[in-house]
């Protein structure tokens, strides 16, 4: 959240996703979501909170300012990680089970493009001013590279064994 006042954690077991207090740090609130959920991503206006439901096979989008569910769709098979455009227009998931990256258009809240990745892809970083996501695949050892504009896989980088999340500096 922009006010850094709250932190958002995924509780896998419990289906839900629990709201703390980084000043009182104590669980202020609970959210009901979808099976297993794991990746999170706050909208960059601060008002919402994405949210991969792995076993339910799909994304809910959370108000921050009610602490409610407002939508869910359907992706991939097993979505485990969550990442946005930096305008927050399109959001991403890492879909294990199926290989692939479901793009979500933020505003309809529909996805708009399933692209074919290595295997067991588990995390990615949107890289802005090159239009670019990468993905890390697990079972694959490897990060494909998405160029955006054409929604396709324009290369694949191999990093060894095992790759999961992945991160980029702020400044690009």
């Amino acid at each position: 959240h922009p006010d850094s006042r709250h932190l958002y954690v995924a509780d896998w077991y419990e289906d839900v996703v629990r709201v703390i207090d980084t000043q009182t740090l104590k669980i202020t609130n609970t959210i009901d979501v979808g099976a297993s959920p794991s990746g999170l991503a706050v909208h960059p206006d601060g008002h919402k909170l994405y949210v991969a439901n792995r076993v339910d096979n799909s994304l809910s989008a959370i108000n921050l300012d009610s602490h409610v569910v407002t939508e869910t769709i359907a992706v991939g098979t097993a979505p485990f990680g969550v990442s946005l455009s930096s305008s927050g227009d399109r959001v991403f998931t890492a879909n294990v089970q199926s290989s692939d990256v479901s793009i979500i258009d933020s505003n309809s809240f529909e996805v708009i493009a399933t692209i074919g990745v290595g295997m067991f892809p588990y995390a990615s970083a949107y890289v802005p001013g090159m239009e670019r996501l990468f993905v890390t695949n697990q079972r694959a050892a490897s990060v494909s590279v998405i160029d955006m504009e054409t929604e396709t896989t324009i290369n694949t980088i191999d990093v060894g064994v095992y790759p999961e999340g992945i991160n980029l500096l702020p400044d690009g």
